[in-house]
C-alpha cells in the first residue's frame, strides 16, 4: 500500500482534502471526506476479494477511492464537466506520480470516471462477474449509510440504502 499511501501524502491530494473540508463544512448531506472514500476503498475491495479472491488488487482499490470525488472540491476548474470526469482528469497525473502503472491507472480512471450516478446500481449488483469499475461503483454505493442519516428525508438519491451490508 506504498503507493496509495503516497496518493494520501501527496501535496496535491493534501490540497484537494482540505478544499473539500472547506467546500462542505456545511452541508447536511453525506460527505465526500476521507472517511467516505476509505469507506468507498474498504467496501470495493471486500466484494472484489468476494467475487474473485484476487487480493492483488487492494492498492488499485484504494488509490481509487482516495481520488473518486477529488472533481467536486474543484468546481471552478471545471468548465461543465461532472465530478466524475474532473477527478479522473485530476487523478491521471497523480497516480503516474504514485507509481501506478499504465495498466492500473486503466483500470481505475475507468473506474473514477464510471462511479457516479445510480441509475445503474440495481443492474449491476444482480450481475454474477463484475469488472473493477463495476465492483467500484458498488462500494461507493453501498459506502453511504442512508438508514441513519438525519438529513435522508431531503436528499435526493433516488435509491437510498435502507440496511447495512457491509
Amino acid at each position: 500500500m506504498e503507493r496509495v499511501q503516497r496518493i494520501f501524502n501527496h501535496p496535491q491530494y493534501q490540497q484537494w482534502l482540505q478544499d473539500g473540508k472547506v467546500m462542505e463544512q456545511d452541508r447536511i448531506f453525506c460527505r465526500h471526506d476521507l472517511e467516505h472514500c476509505l469507506a468507498v476503498g474498504r467496501i470495493a475491495y471486500i466484494l472484489w476479494l468476494e467475487q474473485q479472491g484476487a487480493p492483488g488488487m487492494k492498492p488499485l482499490f484504494y488509490g481509487a477511492a482516495l481520488l473518486h470525488d477529488v472533481g467536486k472540491w474543484q468546481k471552478e476548474q471545471s468548465d461543465g464537466l461532472g465530478h466524475a470526469a474532473l477527478s479522473g482528469i485530476l487523478a491521471k497525473e497523480l497516480l503516474s506520480q504514485c507509481g501506478f502503472s499504465e495498466k492500473e491507472r486503466d483500470l481505475m480512471l475507468e473506474a473514477i470516471l464510471a462511479h457516479s450516478g445510480n441509475d445503474r446500481w440495481q443492474e449491476i449488483a444482480a450481475k454474477e462477474k463484475k469488472t473493477f469499475a463495476e465492483v467500484f461503483y458498488l462500494g461507493d454505493k453501498l459506502s453511504r449509510p442512508c438508514w441513519m442519516c438525519p438529513a435522508r428525508d431531503g436528499c435526493y438519491w433516488p435509491v437510498k440504502n435502507e440496511e447495512l451490508v457491509y
